[in-house]
């Protein structure tokens, strides 16, 4: 390759990189998402008449709610497959760049979360999903699947190119969520860069692309 060539590439990779990071930064600086999903801001099968609300900074109460939600959903699964670390996983959830979509059930009870943040990954814009959570009560209402599916309705809004998410080999359930929705293997997954080495890792990076709607 000439060094001219080279040049080139290297201005057009920093000139996409530059353009994806304000993408980010636009996205981070919207204070509510729920305007452009309307058609999701309620979730009501079987009556639970369940109300999405958007939050960019969770409240202290809720907060505290999301923290021990994920504690009792996902410590048996972080200890079979990683070390579980509480401190760790409260700074992920409190993360200055987390934005959440939280489920309640009438006007403060809140039954699910999703959190998600705004990303660059290998060169794409991506929305990064890093928790979906729900309590038990409400476990089998499909409100997993619609959380999901609402992240994914704003970042065709805005112009996301992909939907990412981190899962554990061993939570089958969300495993099987993202296999309905049609989620496939990053190239950046275990099981795609060290396919005849399937004991050494405990996890998949799953990614859906996304195409810009009006």
């Amino acid at each position: 390759m000439s060094s001219d060539k080279l040049r080139k590439e290297l201005r057009e990779k920093a000139k996409k990189i530059s353009e994806n990071q304000q993408k980010v930064n636009d996205a981070q600086a919207i204070i509510d998402f729920m305007p452009s999903i309307p058609k999701l801001l309620t979730f009501d099968p079987e009556g639970l008449n369940l109300t999405l609300t958007s939050h960019n900074k969770l409240p202290e109460d809720i907060s505290e709610w999301a923290i021990n939600l994920t504690i009792k959903n996902m410590s048996e699964i972080y200890q079979k497959s990683w070390q579980w670390d509480e401190e760790t996983k409260q700074e992920e959830i409190l993360n200055r760049n987390a934005r959440y979509l939280v489920a309640y059930k009438g006007d403060d009870d809140p039954v699910g979360y999703i959190h998600f943040r705004f990303e660059q990954l290998d060169g794409d814009f991506v929305i990064y999903i890093y928790d979906v959570q729900t309590e038990q009560s409400v476990r089998n209402s499909g409100l997993s699947k619609f959380l999901i599916q609402a992240v994914e309705l704003i970042g065709l809004k805005i112009g996301v190119q992909a939907c990412v998410t981190f899962v554990f080999k061993e939570d089958k359930e969300y495993m099987a969520i993202l296999n309905g929705l049609n989620y496939q293997f990053h190239h950046t997954s275990p099981s795609v860069y060290c396919p005849d080495k399937p004991e050494k890792y405990k996890h998949e990076i799953l990614f859906k692309p996304l195409t810009k709607t009006n």
